[in-house]
């Protein structure tokens, strides 16, 4: 099973890989996960 990681900016959803690679860090407390993303992932 693939998890995907959920991200909205203003009316654009984008979908993102769960893997070990891109997470950086995971903060319970605040319910963040920062990841790092190849370029070219997301679409500016």
């Amino acid at each position: 099973m693939n998890v995907l990681v959920v991200v909205r900016k203003e009316e654009k959803e984008c979908l993102i890989p769960a893997t070990e690679d891109f997470i950086a860090a995971i903060d319970e407390e605040n319910n963040l996960i920062e990841m790092y993303l190849p370029q070219g992932l997301i679409e500016e």
